[in-house]
């Protein structure tokens, strides 16, 4: 797969590959010319190269580049047919031929010249397969499907085994997200990675992408590192000190000046999931020695923001596929879940948790590529933190379902 960033692959780009000879992979397949039209391609190579990527760890599919035995030599662009109308006769054949469809597939195109372009088609892993593509009927024979699977530089037909191992693939891989997230709850229970953080009630938001436990992925720490645009910035847009460690980054701030201690933390891990804990605390006037209280619209309004973020890290880091988004309570069940409305001072509520410490069931986010209505996933977690302490749902929404800001 290219490893330039999407949006900056140009021509240079394409060229560099030739100019070092660089080699069709398991995820880089390189093409002289444009796919076929259906009626000159009985056997769908297009739909073939699609599926074959997706049954594997997705990669890319470079048009106008010529090789000589799988090795790039040359840029050869594409003539005639304009880019948006390959790209619509593309679509359609992966639409009309391609089952189950495949979410995410993306087309480039970079300009050689002033009539000419090469194109490139990056295809994700996916985890809605095995995908099959359709072979025309032809004749001396019927029309019927085939399971592909990319593997080293040629895309096979998958045999049993593969095919039992790729029905069972998501099914795998959300077990493998949610005990991680068991685990990482379960140290933070018994007072571990914690350390910096304030003492008191806090809440743990966790987002796992599913693909970031497939095929070994990662994502790399040092490239984030310098990136600004994954800064986990926390209200008001205070951007936290960032740096590596283990997992892979750490992000800690800013200091409660009472208690010389930091307020949220959030961890990128390597394989891209992404952990953010933070006080769920407020205290009165320390002059009545006042004991904390769980301030409920504040916190709510942090969930749902830290929620929106976590999507959107998720998409900038070049996630597809599903994701699980997970909610709880850190030593949340002494104390109080004190409610103020928009039209008055005087909270109400003040309800407790009959438990310790709170794990709400993750919700699963179907793509993390597409935009997500925040609220969708946010809404079910809400209504059942509120429940928690005793309410019946969250209040934050209005009878239509749409969210109503803090006054």
């Amino acid at each position: 797969m290219i490893t330039t960033a999407w949006d900056q692959i140009d021509a240079a780009t394409l060229q560099a590959l030739c100019d070092a000879g660089d080699e069709e992979s398991p995820t880089l397949d390189f093409k002289r010319e444009a796919p076929k039209k259906q009626m000159d391609d009985p056997d769908n190579e297009f739909a073939k190269d699609v599926c074959g990527f997706a049954n594997a760890n997705g990669g890319d599919l470079v048009y106008g580049i010529a090789d000589d035995k799988g090795v790039a030599k040359c840029l050869m662009p594409l003539t005639g047919e304009p880019f948006d109308a390959c790209r619509r006769r593309l679509t359609q054949v992966i639409d009309n031929h391609v089952e189950p469809r495949i979410s995410g597939i993306r087309f480039r195109k970079v300009p050689v010249d002033e009539n000419s372009y090469a194109m490139v088609v990056r295809v994700p892993s996916s985890f809605d397969g095995p995908h099959r593509f359709h072979v025309r009927r032809r004749e001396g024979g019927p029309a019927h499907y085939r399971f592909v699977k990319r593997t080293q530089s040629l895309t096979d037909d998958m045999d049993y085994l593969q095919l039992r191992d790729a029905f069972g693939h998501t099914a795998t891989l959300l077990e493998k997200a949610r005990a991680w997230r068991v685990e990482r709850l379960a140290l933070m229970e018994r007072g571990l990675l914690m350390r910096g953080l304030v003492a008191g009630p806090k809440l743990c938001v966790h987002l796992v992408p599913l693909a970031g436990f497939a095929h070994g992925a990662a994502i790399d720490i040092a490239e984030v590192y310098h990136r600004s645009d994954i800064n986990f910035n926390g209200p008001g847009g205070f951007c936290p000190q960032k740096q590596t460690n283990l997992d892979g980054l750490l992000l800690m701030g800013p200091g409660s000046p009472p208690l010389g201690r930091a307020d949220r933390l959030a961890r990128l891990f390597r394989n891209g999931s992404m952990e953010c804990l933070g006080k769920a605390f407020s205290v009165g006037d320390p002059r009545e020695q006042a004991e904390p209280f769980i301030p409920a619209v504040a916190v709510t309004a942090e969930i749902r923001r830290v929620c929106a973020q976590l999507l959107e890290h998720a998409r900038a880091l070049g996630f597809v596929g599903p994701a699980i988004v997970g909610l709880a309570g850190i030593e949340c069940g002494r104390h109080c879940f004190r409610i103020v409305n928009d039209n008055s001072h005087f909270p109400y509520g003040n309800g407790l948790a009959d438990q310790e410490q709170l794990v709400l069931p993750e919700q699963i986010v179907e793509s993390v590529a597409t935009d997500v209505d925040v609220d969708v996933v946010v809404r079910p977690l809400l209504d059942a933190f509120w429940q928690c302490f005793g309410e019946v749902r969250c209040d934050r929404y209005d009878e239509t379902g749409k969210w109503r800001p803090p006054a």
